[in-house]
């Protein structure tokens, strides 16, 4: 039996600030029966931050995986990369679908990306 593993936390993050300079506590709205994982790329909706939708309005990185495993969405307490990092753009989770890499950064533009 193969066992696979997913993101681990950080694992996007090449370089960050000091202490807490490139983090932010912040409410993450999860979908019912989700999981993000750490590398998420969120923007922000009604002062919360959700998973990057087709607005390509990028706002942070999440660091560690939030689970909601019941049936209704929910808003959890969560950790946002927000500035002065540097990410591995390959192991960013959502900009495939959502939005071309370069939209990204530009959302992100206190990012830098390897």
């Amino acid at each position: 039996m193969a066992l696979t593993d997913g993101p681990r936390t950080a694992e996007f993050l090449l370089s960050e600030a000091d202490g807490w300079r490139s983090r932010d506590s912040a409410t993450v709205t999860v979908a019912a029966n989700t999981t993000l994982k750490p590398g998420q790329v969120l923007e922000v909706s009604s002062a919360k931050y959700i998973t990057l939708a087709t607005t390509n309005n990028a706002a942070g990185i999440l660091y560690g995986a939030l689970t909601n495993s019941t049936a209704a969405p929910v808003d959890m307490k969560g950790v946002v990369i927000v500035r002065d990092a540097e990410v591995r753009t390959a192991s960013l989770i959502g900009i495939g679908t959502a939005a071309p890499p370069a939209t990204v950064r530009d959302g992100l533009a206190a990012f830098s990306d390897v």
